[in-house]
């Protein structure tokens, strides 16, 4: 019988004490669990995900980096399966550290209805309407790839071995065909070759430093080739 897929990734992330299971506990307002009604099939993965959340020691996290753990986002069409065809890994979470947040808010990826992203981009939200834009607009990821996408940080333990380690852990779990590397930190800390597995590896640049959308573009086409 095949593992649930909160079950497996919950297990891997405990094992690694990514998360403490407070880390789920806080008030509504700054878990952003509680405001996944648009994002149903999320929101219930996340409840399952954290029952297996049991670690209670502490991953402090606090550089220029990363100062903050947000949630991966899964699509829909990774938590059925149990695969995802692709791994996006940006750099490290630089939100607010005392709410727990989804990595890019990709989840938003989703949709273009202005009234739910408003619900998570402005002032006092999850994050900035302009950072969002500016990721989500540059890159344009079709529907049909975010659904197939597992999107999550990098930098996520002071140690760069962890953070490698956890990486390495969860491409042999989601077997991708490939995985984008967002940003030299990210490229760094993936190693873009792993001798043990099949996987690709591509690397972009992180949209806030440059204009250069063609390597957008050239991402594009190989998403939709695969």
């Amino acid at each position: 019988m095949k593992q649930d897929l909160s079950e497996s990734l919950g297990n891997l992330h405990n094992q690694h004490r990514l998360y403490i299971n407070s880390d789920f506990l806080r008030e509504e307002e700054k878990n952003i669990i509680y405001h996944l009604d648009d994002f149903n099939y999320l929101k219930k993965f996340y409840l399952k995900y954290r029952t297996f959340i049991t670690n209670n020691e502490e991953n402090y996290l606090n550089n220029k980096k990363a100062r903050n753990l947000d949630l991966p986002f899964l699509g829909q069409k990774v938590i059925e399966s149990g695969k995802a065809d692709f791994i996006f890994y940006f750099e490290g979470s630089l939100s607010s550290n005392d709410k727990l947040s989804i990595t890019v808010l990709a989840h938003l990826w989703l949709t273009q209805n202005d009234e739910i992203i408003n619900k998570f981009c402005g002032e006092g939200k999850w994050w900035t309407n302009s950072h969002y834009r500016n990721i989500q607009e540059k890159f344009n990821i079709k529907t049909s790839v975010t659904e197939r996408s597992y999107i999550a940080d990098s930098k996520r333990f002071e140690s760069n071995e962890r953070c490698s380690k956890l990486i390495h852990d969860e491409i042999k779990l989601l077997e991708p065909k490939i995985v984008i590397c967002v940003g030299n930190t990210a490229k760094d800390l993936t190693g873009m070759n792993y001798f043990d597995l099949p996987t690709k590896f591509h690397y972009v640049k992180f949209p806030k430093y440059h204009n250069d959308n063609e390597i957008y573009n050239s991402l594009r086409k190989i998403l939709d080739k695969l």
